[in-house]
């Protein structure tokens, strides 16, 4: 046998050289290329779905036995580089398999999604999640589908010294997902539901008794720089929901803290605790750089004795518990504004009317943020392209340009 071996490969080698050398260069190619078809073929095959169809987005994958048109598959969501989320101490993700996102409250039909850490799934998923902190520049996908979205998630304020990674994967990502608003996806920062949290009137009634002051603003540097640039003196000079809080608050003679309240207090619950002793609103402007999203100080305060109230570009609708918060959106005009926050002001009762939510809701945080995300793969079918994570990530610090169209048409005097 070994002497067969030894004659074929004898003549597999003079045939080799006889023949002219780009035949012999073209041959050695194919060979060294033979691993790459083999590895590209094995993930081709990898990347089909359970049912041994290849890869394509959910609202066009049927289920087996389902005749074209009828019923489509469910999102999957893969888990790439997250730490452990706190709901997975309740509903721990099934170690070799996919699980469903679970408690997702705000969420009133049968709509669900798949999510899974296990990476076999990577030719199944509709969505890649990474987290900013978590990284690693070599251990990520080296294939992507084209309909693939990959979405990263960043916390709290960015590093003032981003990661290697972070700037080598910056271009990466399809969708950010944040607390921030101008997030592809907006994780929300707490929700309002049953059980509720309690109402003391007396205790409250104690509270607004030591009251002696109307409203506080809490505004970052360039806020106060543009209120000492463009004041606001009409109605008519109204363009944004900075200039209406403007207008609002130089007629309420509201009282502005800088640094976003950091040169009075450390944090936000620090500077609530005592602002609710002694001012019956606080402003809450959408456009703020103070917070990543009017909400986080909105939930935030109305853990406390205080009304917010919010002006925005769009109402607040059901994203907070019904009369807790005084919506600016819903008002006809800029006199009505007033007028009814002086009314509030001025009674007790109906002071109280925004406390009464407490006696059926509470305060809670979300138990899955996979919801959000689970949400937008059904909401968004437009695969875009964030052009730099680390520039987008940043410019939450810094004021926002402000439009420069009217946005608002009230009158003076009532409608």
């Amino acid at each position: 046998m070994a002497a067969w071996t030894g004659m074929v490969l004898q003549v597999a080698t003079t045939t080799f050289y006889r023949v002219p050398f780009i035949v012999r260069l073209l041959v050695a190619s194919f060979i060294c290329l033979v691993p790459f078809f083999l590895i590209f073929y094995l993930n081709n095959d990898k990347e089909t779905s359970k049912f041994a169809i290849r890869w394509m987005p959910w609202y066009e994958r049927h289920l087996p036995g389902v005749y074209p048109g009828g019923e489509v598959d469910n999102p999957r969501i893969l888990l790439w580089s997250v730490p452990t989320f706190e709901w997975e101490k309740r509903e721990p993700l099934p170690l070799r398999s996919e699980g469903v996102v679970q408690s997702c409250s705000t969420r009133n039909d049968n709509r669900t999604c798949f999510v899974t850490r296990e990476r076999h799934y990577l030719g199944r998923a509709d969505a890649i999640l990474f987290d900013a902190d978590n990284l690693n520049y070599y251990d990520y996908p080296a294939l992507r589908h084209r309909g693939q979205v990959w979405v990263i998630r960043t916390r709290g304020e960015p590093p003032l010294n981003p990661s290697y990674d972070l700037l080598s994967m910056a271009a990466k990502f399809n969708w950010t997902m944040s607390h921030r608003s101008d997030a592809d996806v907006i994780v929300p920062y707490r929700v309002w539901a049953p059980p509720p949290m309690g109402l003391s009137y007396e205790g409250i009634n104690q509270i607004i008794n030591k009251k002696n002051s109307a409203t506080v603003w809490l505004v970052s540097e360039c806020e106060n720089d543009r209120i000492a640039e463009a004041a606001v003196s009409t109605v008519d000079d109204i363009r944004n929901d900075f200039e209406y809080a403007s207008f609002v608050a130089s007629v309420m003679n509201a009282h502005r803290i800088s640094d976003c309240g950091g040169e009075q207090c450390k944090n936000r619950h620090e500077c609530l605790k005592s602002f609710q002793n002694e001012y019956f609103f606080l402003f809450v402007v959408e456009s703020s750089p103070c917070f990543e999203h009017p909400h986080q100080i909105m939930f935030d305060a109305l853990q406390y004795s205080i009304i917010p109230i919010y002006f925005g570009s769009s109402s607040l609708g059901s994203t907070v518990p019904p009369f807790s918060v005084f919506d600016t959106t819903a008002a006809a005009s800029v006199l009505d504004v007033v007028a009814s926050l002086f009314a509030i002001y001025s009674s007790n009762e109906r002071y109280l009317d925004y406390m009464k939510w407490k006696e059926k809701y509470r305060i809670a945080e979300p138990k899955n943020d996979l919801c959000a995300v689970c949400d937008a793969l059904y909401k968004k079918r437009n695969r875009t392209v964030n052009d730099d994570v680390v520039q987008w990530w940043k410019r939450g610090l810094d004021c926002k340009e402000l439009p420069t169209e009217m946005e608002y048409h009230f009158t003076a005097g009532e409608e």
